[in-house]
């Protein structure tokens, strides 16, 4: 996986940026890195709310995994089967 969805709204209005590669904060800025080599970014951030998927869960497991040279397994909760 070389990319995620970028999830994010502002009060009701969710909106999403796809191919993004990676984010960081800086002050109230969000800078999102496009899978393209392109930069995005939301100001005043502390406004907005984000909402990051299973797609980002693996693209970090991988990116983890590459760096250590480990496998790594993802602690899964089952559901209450109540």
């Amino acid at each position: 996986m070389n990319s995620y969805v970028f999830r994010y709204r502002k009060k009701y209005l969710w909106s999403k940026i796809k191919n993004v590669s990676g984010h960081k904060l800086e002050g109230d800025t969000m800078v999102l890195y496009l899978s393209n080599g392109g930069i995005r970014t939301i100001r005043e951030w502390s406004k907005y709310e984000v909402n990051l998927g299973a797609d980002w869960v693996l693209y970090t497991k991988n990116n983890m995994e590459k760096e250590s040279g480990v496998n790594l397994k993802l602690a899964v909760q089952e559901p209450d089967s109540r």
